[in-house]
């Protein structure tokens, strides 16, 4: 338990499925993001079905009761990391979601080079900064920030430049960038 170590979060499993089966979560006791790699999927929301097309994300709060399959007994292959933590509520606050977002494809290629990464002295801190990272990108889309859906007076040059930084941060995640830098841009 992250608590009982004094700990703001800690990152439980990483990995990838080959063939997922029927999920299904009650109260977990920990955080779950699912990013469906191969094929199509489905997860029961409050008591509705949604799809989880190619590309889609499934962020699951550890509060919520999630059943998650393939659709029709078809193949269907996911990338998935689990965490757990003090500071997760302060980060990011929702319910259980589906994000269908272009910025959410970014899971993947983290996940993959996370692979890669496993042997390396700093995997750690790469797991650690993409999970902070993926959860700001499921922040932006569920605030409608990053898909301009919500439009506020005088906010649409602040959208812009959000959008710009995260689109950057999207391409370049595995480089160092500077604060500064990222200000500049």
């Amino acid at each position: 338990n992250p608590e009982d170590l004094n700990l703001p979060f800690v990152i439980s499993t990483v990995g990838l499925t080959g063939t997922e089966g029927v999920v299904n979560l009650v109260r977990a006791s920990k955080y779950y993001l699912v990013y469906s790699a191969k094929g199509c999927g489905k997860v029961l929301i409050n008591e509705d079905w949604q799809q989880l097309p190619e590309g889609s994300l499934l962020f699951i709060n550890r509060d919520d009761h999630i059943t998650y399959q393939p659709v029709d007994d078809s193949s269907w292959s996911t990338f998935y990391l689990t965490f757990n933590g003090p500071v997760i509520k302060s980060l990011i606050n929702i319910s259980s979601c589906v994000v269908n977002d272009d910025s959410m494809r970014f899971f993947s290629d983290f996940i993959l080079k996370a692979k890669d990464k496993f042997n390396d002295d700093d995997f750690f801190a790469f797991i650690q900064g993409g999970l902070l990272y993926t959860l700001q990108l499921l922040r932006n889309s569920t605030l409608d920030i990053y898909d301009k859906k919500c439009i506020r007076p005088d906010s649409s040059d602040t959208q812009s430049k959000i959008s710009e930084s995260i689109r950057y941060l999207t391409e370049h995640f595995n480089e160092d960038i500077a604060v500064s830098y990222l200000a500049e841009r």
